[in-house]
């Protein structure tokens, strides 16, 4: 299969050779994970962001593969840096991604639309986690 994605929604492993434009290009105008958080982060929703982090896991559903992120700042190149997390995310993609390619542990970057939020337990605590939607045809891995 081939990677195809609606504009230039994309999603990048860190391992991967060499780095698209659209992850060392930061976007003008994006939230920042701390802003989307805060009190007036419902504003954001369908704002265009670049996160990246740490996979902490991966489910396959019916029709979509979410991928919880333990966020860090990025780097200037896209990818993410070895820092104090800001918070978590999920990132949500159409069909179904090879678990073993997005092990827990896993460097992970994301371009995508903020669809929203969903509300998941960590430990005893409701976590409330935006949701970085990207779209795609096909997937290759």
């Amino acid at each position: 299969m081939q990677i195809k994605f609606l504009a230039f929604v994309v999603l990048l492993l860190a391992g991967c050779a060499s780095t698209p434009t659209v992850f060392n290009t930061p976007l003008e105008n994006a939230p920042d994970i701390q802003a989307v958080m805060g009190d007036e982060g419902d504003k954001f929703a369908g704002s265009q962001v670049r996160w990246g982090g740490e996979v902490i896991s991966i489910k396959n559903q019916t029709e979509e593969t979410w991928i919880e992120v333990l966020q860090r700042p990025l780097k200037d190149s896209g990818r993410p840096r070895d820092v104090e997390s800001e918070g978590r995310f999920y990132i949500k993609v159409a069909g179904f991604l090879e678990p073993k390619e997005y092990n827990e542990g896993s460097a992970i970057t994301a371009v995508g639309r903020l669809s929203g939020y969903v509300t998941q337990k960590v430990g005893e605590f409701d976590y409330r986690y935006p949701v970085v939607e990207v779209a795609k045809e096909d997937q290759r891995l």
